[in-house]
């Protein structure tokens, strides 16, 4: 695959700063205003975002910070900038007044579009930055960013913290017109833009086509070393498609390799989809002739990088000639950064003109009669009777509105306005505005400078006016607000979006069939060709003309594969697939594997109930469906459909199943050796060659303080020596990071890894399975991972699959010098170690009240669903447990969780005071109290209520894990045998509460 070829380079270019590196955007003086802050909770009203500003005292009632509802990593608070900022750190502070909290460690979050999100990232490792918060309640705290960002919004997702999430902050940057460049190579010289992507107006011949227009391209054959147009004339053009939204910040030129031919001058264009072209200018709303010619090349083979006055946001840019010299001939490369939106190259109609936005999700300021109401709005509509051709508002002011309820966030891209179709009343001028699900108040679009933007509207009753977005926007509320009209406020309008953004709350399909996973998101190990690639490969397309029905790949072996990015974490539990569709090829995969990834780096196979790589069964003809479960399901961002066996070519149409996005802890972020968060008790060490030299020493960068050395040294050299971290949580980690030692030549060359989750049995990471086939001893399947070959050095290895887990041991092989060693784990947490790390949500310490326990029926009062609680023992009258009235598979005790939690085991004892106990059980779960689903089997007896294992005496604790974690608020035991009486006492274990 050429992703194995993507050469990021970035050139960090000086920036052009008006006033200073640093400027303060807003939060503190309040040019960024309330309605730009959201949350992701409040603790209450008066601890909201608008709380949040740098230097904020509390005020009254008001509190003197933000704080979050619920403590734990989902929670963030973000800022809206309205426009591109170049944006350079952020500073934050505790809260104000009497309460010692803080947050003390974050990492930040930034987005062009508020859709797509990446985190700011580490500038000297992979993965994103931790930054360091703070350590009492006002002294402020900044963190730079290295390299910084452009981006509109910015978010901070709290790690750690003291008592409470609460915090103030400010974030310093300028606005993005002030930035000469922060760019990179899109791909035009590494061949990541294909040819086809690649237009000209005329060629002068089939070797000197726009494909020969890569920077460096050289002759080769009758290729010729750059393209050429057909004619020397203002009207030639050479343009790129990009195939995405990206920032767009200068282009890099040369001239023709092979002869003394090249462009002098030249203007630049660019477009959202491809037909309607802005021509860079000297500034904004400037007439023709400001419009930019920058300065081209001078000879033929050296680069010449221009940068444009600002940034510019677009898919498609297209170079014009102005003058040249001897012929139109030049090589091109585009600088910029990106994506940062996804294709949108033809918005779709959201649903006013057909019907598809109902009646109901329609409403208005005002309605001039019944007849001319908010139902009468849309794109196309006529007169009928009585019912006029729009809507019209009672009255004529800057106070009318219309609104549309899209019920869930869409990404919107553009309005189509009209007039009234009866009578001479349009809208000759309109603001808009727009409000994500889970956001209180609208917001305004804006320009590039921050101001609201005044769209034009009709100059008739019937022609259709289109307006589109400066970038486009997540929204679930869409408000029309009336500046200027004609005769009256009449309107008819139509929505433009990409889909629905990728959110499927209730289980089902995740969105490959019908759009939601854009085409950027699909990719895979080859295509065929262009016409049988990855976006042929949706549920049930069909084949449209010369592109085919199905993703297929150039070769026939178990090397292939296509994959989905589903752009966040999803819980997926299934697979369809389908063959090609076609009436002349039978083509399709008979088997497959199914491999996922969080960051696309780490890949797990699905494994089968013996352990082993697990094989689905695919297709047996072209068009049928087959489903397969996923079981247990896997919380993944990548999911990669590997073919096993096919019939005739490997070719298929898929989609997955599933639910999101979930909420998933990190990638790859430093767990706390460095800036000791790991205390260090938590560290220990076979041996140590002094106390100097101890195990604490063992942190990444540290020096030598005093007689402190800079690492720790064991006492002896052998391969028995080990250093050993308590994580005092379980975690998945991800990788290390090693370093020699400090203040001497001495470090570790290589070494192996061991993980426990208690301490005390530990297992070593093995080479893959498949690979120990090669190897006749257990010792060589032991994977070696890489070591120092310095004192200084960082070196990092990463851990495939990651690991779940508390301890991890690093186990020295080899050594320079002396054993010694500097280290730092990457990874995400504290994570429930599924199956494993069972957390238990509160019967046994009453967390959850009596109120939430019910049942079938109860022997008497003091024998009631209360008395159900794991480790409760006789109190008086009060017995010893649940006993039910009557002993029949009837019975049942029930638990309510009062919100979502993740259920992963059940624990079970008999009645304290007497012999009697559950002999066997099943379980069932519901989110509404009302409809229940009995855990089944999986590997035993598969698709059968499943029968768990009970007690055997009064006292003794049996724990029973389920097949596959239930999301259940719910949870209900039903008895199946028993032994004298149907009693027993229980604790739940799992995790949650669930965001829902």
């Amino acid at each position: 695959m050429a992703t194995a070829k993507v050469v990021l380079v970035f050139l960090l270019v000086k920036m052009m700063i008006a006033s200073s590196a640093q400027e303060q955007l807003g939060m503190q003086d309040g040019r960024i205003t309330d309605a730009q802050i959201t949350a992701s909770s409040c603790y209450e009203e008066n601890y909201c975002p608008d709380r949040a500003r740098l230097n904020q005292l509390r005020d009254g009632v008001k509190s003197g910070a933000w704080s979050a509802r619920t403590l734990n990593q989902d929670q963030f608070i973000q800022a809206d900038l309205r426009q591109l900022h170049e944006v350079s750190g952020v500073m934050t502070q505790g809260r104000n007044v009497q309460y010692s909290q803080w947050v003390t460690s974050f990492r930040v979050l930034y987005s062009i579009d508020g859709l797509t999100w990446t985190a700011v990232q580490n500038a000297i490792m992979a993965g994103s930055k931790v930054f360091t918060g703070n350590t009492d309640m006002e002294t402020v705290v900044t963190n730079d960013f290295s390299p910084t960002v452009v981006a509109r919004f910015i978010r901070i997702q709290p790690l750690t913290w003291r008592r409470h999430i609460s915090m103030r902050f400010e974030i310093l940057g300028t606005v993005a017109s002030k930035i000469e460049g922060l760019q990179k190579s899109l791909g035009m010289k590494d061949q990541q833009i294909p040819d086809s992507a690649i237009t000209a107006s005329t060629q002068y011949d089939g070797n000197h086509g726009p494909e020969r227009s890569r920077l460096d391209t050289v002759a080769s054959g009758v290729g010729g070393g750059a393209w050429s147009a057909l004619t020397n004339d203002v009207n030639q053009w050479l343009q790129v498609d990009l195939n995405s939204f990206y920032i767009l910040t200068g282009v890099i030129t040369q001239g023709r390799q092979d002869a003394d031919q090249w462009v002098t001058a030249f203007k630049v264009s660019y477009s959202d989809d491809g037909t309607n072209w802005k021509i860079i200018q000297t500034c904004d709303g400037c007439d023709g002739y400001d419009k930019v010619v920058f300065n081209g090349n001078i000879d033929n083979n050296s680069k010449i990088t221009t940068a444009f006055g600002r940034p510019i946001v677009g898919r498609f840019l297209r170079i014009h000639p102005t003058t040249w010299n001897s012929h139109i001939s030049m090589r091109l490369e585009i600088l910029g950064k990106g994506p940062v939106a996804s294709n949108r190259f033809e918005p779709m109609k959201l649903g006013m003109e057909d019907g598809h936005i109902a009646d109901s999700q329609l409403s208005a300021s005002t309605c001039y009669d019944t007849n001319s109401c908010a139902d009468r709005a849309r794109l196309n509509q006529v007169a009928s009777g009585e019912k006029t051709g729009a809507w019209t508002a009672q009255t004529n002011d800057n106070s009318q509105w219309i609104q549309v309820d899209l019920l869930s966030d869409f990404e919107l891209s553009g309005i189509v306005i009209q007039g009234r179709s009866d009578t001479d009343e349009w809208v000759t001028s309109f603001r808009f505005q727009y409000r994500p699900d889970g956001q209180a108040a609208l917001i305004d679009v804006v320009d590039d400078n921050g101001a609201n933007v005044t769209y034009t509207g009709n100059s008739d009753r019937d022609s259709p006016e289109t307006n589109m977005l400066p970038l486009p926007v997540a929204a679930r509320y869409v408000r029309i607000l009336p500046q200027t009209w004609n005769n009256r406020i009449s309107m008819r309008f139509e929505l433009l979006g990409i889909r629905p953004t990728n959110v499927s709350s209730v289980p089902g399909k995740i969105g490959i069939e019908d759009g939601r996973v854009d085409t950027t998101s699909l990719s895979a190990s080859s295509c065929h060709d262009n016409y049988h690639c990855v976006a042929r490969s949706r549920l049930n397309q069909p084949q449209e003309g010369v592109l085919m029905g199905a993703w297929s790949a150039s070769t026939n072996d178990v090397n292939q594969w296509i994959q989905v990015d589903l752009r966040a974490a999803f819980e997926v539990t299934g697979v369809i697939t389908q063959g090609r569709k076609s009436s002349i090829f039978r083509q399709w995969v008979t088997s497959y594997q199914i491999s996922y990834s969080i960051d696309g780096k780490d890949w797990t196979l699905v494994k089968n109930c013996d352990g082993g790589p697990k094989i689905f069964p695919g297709n047996s003809d072209g068009d049928s469906l087959i489903e397969n479960g996923i079981s247990p399901p896997v919380a993944a961002r990548f999911i990669r459909l590997h073919p096993v066996t096919w019939y005739s070519h490997i070719s298929l149409r898929w989609e997955l199943i599933g639910q999101g996005p979930v909420t998933l802890t990190g990638l790859s972020e430093k767990l706390g050796l460095e800036d000791y968060r790991i205390p260090d008790g938590a560290m220990t060490a076979s041996t140590q060659y002094d106390s100097n030299t101890g195990p604490r020493r063992a942190r990444l960068n540290l020096p030598v303080t005093g007689v402190l050395k800079g690492g720790w040294s064991a006492l002896a050299l052998d391969q028995s020596q080990w250093l050993q971290v308590d994580l005092r949580g379980t975690y998945r980690v991800t990788g290390i990071i090693t370093q020699g030692r400090a203040d001497a030549n001495e470090w570790v060359t290589s070494y192996n890894v061991a993980h426990s989750l208690n301490g005390i049995n530990f297992n070593i990471i093995q080479i893959a399975a498949s690979q120990q086939e090669k190897y006749s001893s257990y010792l060589t399947f032991l994977r070696a991972f890489t070591g120092n070959s310095d004192r200084t050095t960082q070196v990092t290895n990463y851990f495939s699959p990651p690991l779940t887990t508390r301890f991890i041991r690093v186990l020295p092989t080899m050594w320079f010098g002396h054993i010694s060693l500097r280290m730092e784990l990457l990874g995400a947490g504290p994570v429930a170690a599924i199956l494993k790390d069972h957390v238990p949500l509160g019967l046994e310490s009453n967390v959850i009240p009596d109120s939430s326990l019910t049942a079938s029926s109860e022997f008497n009062a003091d024998q009631g669903a209360k008395r159900g609680r794991l480790n409760l023992a006789r109190v008086g009258s009060l017995r010893g447990a649940w006993s039910a009235l009557v002993n029949n598979a009837n019975q049942w005790i029930q638990v309510d969780l009062l919100d979502p939690y993740r259920i992963i085991s059940v624990a079970t004892q008999g009645r304290q005071d007497e012999s009697q106990w559950i002999t066997s059980y099943k379980l069932a779960c519901s989110t509404d109290g009302t409809t229940f689903d009995t855990v089944q089997g999986i590997c035993t007896n598969p698709g059968a209520d499943r029968i768990f294992t009970g007690n055997v005496d009064r006292n003794t604790i049996v724990t029973s894990t389920l097949p596959v974690p239930q999301v259940c608020r719910y949870v209900r035991l039903m008895p199946v045998s028993w032994s004298g009486q149907i009693s027993l006492r229980m604790e739940i274990y799992g995790e949650g509460p669930l965001t829902v």
